[in-house]
């Protein structure tokens, strides 16, 4: 998952751009943006000037794919469970840090980035930043690479026929699928140019709900 997380962070870091003096936790209506891509880049920039400059705020939503188990149905609980262990790992409040090899301490740091469920949807409605479907395909298997339209796995990012659930608009909000996948793996993203129609990270469900470290 640590393989898995880089590539997130490198997602993030590519396409997500929300600077904020508030916490996300408390200020929920921070979460998700209308202001397009390159707007809020410069405002970031300028915030970057200051002497004390804003917490990036990343929205995110779960779309949540399963068999109608409560296994695979993770519940809400769950999730925000998994993005407080986010946040305390990407702003050095984990109780990890003790773990951490000395010789890569001095380097740890507090990255003023944090993740909360999107409050806005793309059409700018009110949501919790979790959407569910239960689905009759199974496990999605991974059997090809992160764009190919021949991986199974992809299916999952696809509503209707596919029987999962689209993404949204990948320059506004960070897209997280929890699912069931098959293949021997416990997730994959994607690059943010490589398909940005069908960006973000898909999940297997045991290991988002056996580890509360699962996304970092």
């Amino acid at each position: 998952m640590k393989n898995l997380w880089i590539q997130i962070f490198l997602l993030c870091l590519s396409f997500f751009v929300y600077s904020t003096p508030a916490n996300c936790q408390t200020n929920r209506e921070s979460c998700g943006s209308t202001t397009p891509l390159k707007y809020q880049i410069k405002r970031e920039i300028s915030s970057q000037k200051t002497t004390t400059p804003g917490v990036m705020i990343i929205p995110v939503v779960i779309h949540v794919v399963h068999d109608g188990s409560t296994q695979q149905n993770i519940t809400n609980a769950q999730i925000q469970g998994q993005l407080a262990s986010l946040n305390a790992d990407f702003r050095m409040q984990s109780n990890n840090f003790a773990s951490i090899p000395p010789n890569f301490q001095l380097l740890a740091t507090n990255c003023e980035i944090e993740f909360c469920l999107a409050s806005i949807d793309p059409n700018g409605n009110s949501t919790n930043g979790i959407e569910r479907i239960q689905t009759t395909h199974g496990p999605f298997i991974f059997s090809g690479g992160a764009c190919s339209t021949a991986n199974d796995a992809n299916n999952v990012k696809i509503g209707g026929t596919g029987n999962g659930l689209a993404p949204w608009p990948s320059e506004r909000y960070l897209n997280i699928w929890i699912t069931d996948i098959g293949g021997n793996i416990n997730g994959y993203a994607t690059f943010p140019t490589d398909c940005p129609s069908i960006d973000g990270v898909v999940i297997d469900y045991p290991q988002f709900v056996a580890n509360d470290h699962t996304i970092s």
